[in-house]
């Protein structure tokens, strides 16, 4: 028998999508240029504290291959003026209610390609082709790293990004956990 006394609410529950403070949630339809374009961030802020349990992107572009990022041939570039920290490609982080990271989880290597989605995800991504788009599917979970990730209220999950994505057809982030 299931213990009742644990058992959550449907209210209780986070399935959220990341967005841009202009509330646009297709990391694609944002456009990244020139050297003084600050990276485009991508967020979720919980007003209560919660743990965070899983991370799926979904990237839908024509022609994907491991060594691209969706469709773009060689993946995201390795320049990184317009990076506020020196780095390129797309980063996944934790940040603290006043901006601190508090965690990056691609600090020793950023995501530039549809492969190194598999270093976050390990076998949990998956490039399913065809005729048309191809998508680019991944399932990250937290809880694989061997504990729960507890979040505070207003602490933020994180993806930014300084390339250029308007090539990719779609590309989204949906976090989810439950509040504590």
């Amino acid at each position: 028998m299931p213990d009742i006394g644990k058992a959550k609410r449907p209210s209780d529950f986070i399935f959220k999508l990341l967005a841009s403070t202009g509330g646009v949630t297709n990391l694609a339809s944002t456009t990244v240029t020139g050297a003084s374009s600050a990276p485009v961030a991508f967020e979720y802020a919980s007003t209560s504290d919660w743990v965070f349990s899983r991370m799926n992107c979904l990237l839908i572009d024509g022609g994907t291959d491991p060594a691209d990022f969706g469709g773009i041939a060689g993946g995201l570039s390795t320049a990184t003026s317009g990076s506020t920290d020196g780095s390129a490609g797309l980063r996944f982080r934790i940040l603290d209610a006043s901006s601190n990271v508090l965690i990056d989880f691609t600090a020793d290597r950023q995501i530039r390609t549809n492969s190194d989605f598999v270093l976050l995800a390990g076998v949990d991504a998956n490039i399913e082709t065809g005729v048309g788009d191809d998508a680019l599917q991944v399932r990250w979970t937290i809880t694989k790293a061997g504990e729960e990730m507890q979040l505070l209220a207003g602490e933020r999950v994180q993806c930014y990004n300084i390339d250029d994505l308007d090539a990719v057809t779609s590309f989204e982030v949906m976090v989810q956990g439950v509040r504590t």
